[in-house]
């Protein structure tokens, strides 16, 4: 259960509207806002100190005191987004409205509307691609739709045999879309490969889903909604990775909004219980998480376990509960041993980094690209806009970042993004003098990657 402590601190910089807030949206650089309301679309212009860094800027250059933020009113469009949703695409700043009857696609470069498309039932979710292309609409009229905006007409169904679609979110790659929805007043989620309309798994909850985010890898997928509980499943194995439960302090801790950052590194929960929660993904775990997907077979895994033991022995907060000894394993073994009766017990992926207190029900949180500001509004009619903590390195990783060694093991996702795209290479770091019992590979010059 999350039990962090509530942040006494004012936020940056806060506004308040005349209605509900349902939704917000950030770009990628953090530049913009988006808030949905009742009445339409309010758009802002995030600005900064001049002589501070701008939103966006990799954590390893901020000046050592924060950026000072302000918003500033940059247009309204009479576009209703109760009980819908606002999302930006991550490279482009096209801005998908969802509310009433009604899904539109606005360009707030040039102004142009690129879409509006009505539907028979009110709009309760929407989701856009990366590059502003892929349209992805869902509601109350039971019917999922996914229209790519080059293509004129073109459009895919995908049959959902729900009450309504709460929730609809796409991959980074565009190639998975993740549906939470009602069924017969219990929950459901379905995964589906966008390119071929394939249903490629299904989880049932005993109360509605109302929220479901993809990692932008593609690795995770995270969804609440009426049981008061976050899950993070496994994209790869299908399997539940970790649950965390929620109080409900003053009323009901339902959850309708969460949001991964675009850079992966942190996932915000906004929740009925006046609180939003800011959690860091431990990096480690989570290479190791893909290593033991990818394990098709006894010698793959066994790598898995001797991975796990050296990350074990170099991170003390890296507690796997993997007795080696009883796993048969010594200096002698080779990668063939059959390690698969060895129950590797990882840390939590996610861990509470910041919890913060509202006056009302938190109904819509969103991230910038590094998760360095986080945005929480609501029922209160106030949008805050919070500096999250930067996330800190443990003794091990700070130690051997400045002696040079391994810097990182990846495991390949389906979706995986570009190297150019990440904050840094993956956190995942074994030093190679840490491992010396069962293998040895000096260079004469620094080693910045393997795989």
């Amino acid at each position: 259960s999350s039990t962090g402590e509530a942040v006494s601190e004012r936020p940056a910089t806060s506004f308040k509207c005349t209605t509900i807030i349902y939704s917000v949206a950030l770009t990628a650089a953090g530049d913009m806002l988006a808030v949905g309301t009742a009445e339409g679309t309010e758009v802002y212009s995030i600005c900064h100190d001049a002589q501070k860094p701008p939103l966006g800027i990799a954590p390893a250059l901020l000046d050592e005191h924060r950026t000072s933020v302000c918003c500033e009113p940059l247009m309204f469009l009479e576009l209703a987004a109760q009980q819908g949703g606002v999302a930006f695409s991550a490279h482009t700043k096209r801005l998908l409205i969802g509310g009433n009857q009604l899904a539109t696609v606005f360009d707030c470069v040039s102004g142009a509307t690129l879409l509006r498309k009505h539907r028979e039932g009110r709009v309760r979710c929407v989701a856009i691609s990366n590059d502003g292309d892929v349209v992805v609409t869902g509601g109350f009229d039971q019917i999922v739709e996914l229209h790519h905006l080059r293509s004129g007409a073109q459009f895919s169904h995908f049959p959902t045999l729900c009450d309504v679609v709460r929730s609809s979110h796409l991959s980074a790659v565009s190639n998975r879309l993740a549906l939470g929805c009602e069924v017969s007043g219990g929950g459901k989620i379905l995964v589906f490969n966008a390119q071929s309309n394939e249903l490629l798994h299904e989880w049932d909850h005993k109360k509605v889903v109302w929220c479901v985010r993809i990692s932008p890898d593609g690795s995770f997928l995270a969804a609440a909604g009426y049981e008061m509980m976050l899950v993070i499943y496994d994209m790869r194995t299908y399997a539940c990775l970790q649950t965390i439960k929620y109080p409900p302090l003053g009323g009901p801790a339902f959850v309708w909004s969460l949001e991964w950052a675009p850079d992966g590194t942190r996932l915000v929960v906004g929740c009925w219980n006046t609180h939003a929660y800011l959690y860091d993904v431990d990096q480690k775990v989570a290479a190791l998480l893909k290593r033991r997907a990818d394990a098709g077979g006894k010698e793959t895994l066994a790598r898995t376990a001797l991975v796990a033991i050296a990350v074990s022995r170099c991170s003390q907060q890296c507690k796997l509960g993997l007795n080696a000894r009883k796993a048969g394993v010594t200096p002698a073994d080779r990668p063939s041993v059959d390690l698969s009766h060895v129950d590797v017990q990882l840390p939590p992926l996610l861990t509470e980094s910041l919890k913060i207190k509202r006056t009302d029900r938190v109904y819509a949180v969103a991230l910038d690209f590094y998760a360095q500001h986080l945005v929480v509004a609501g029922r209160d009619k106030r949008v805050a806009l919070y500096l999250a903590p930067e996330e800190e390195q443990t003794e091990s990783e700070s130690e051997h970042d400045s002696h040079g060694g391994v810097d990182g093991i990846n495991g390949d996702g389906n979706d995986s993004q570009p190297s150019s795209m990440q904050r840094s290479p993956p956190k995942l770091h074994v030093g190679a003098s840490n491992v010396t019992d069962h293998f040895l590979q000096e260079e004469v010059t620094p080693v910045w990657d393997v795989a």
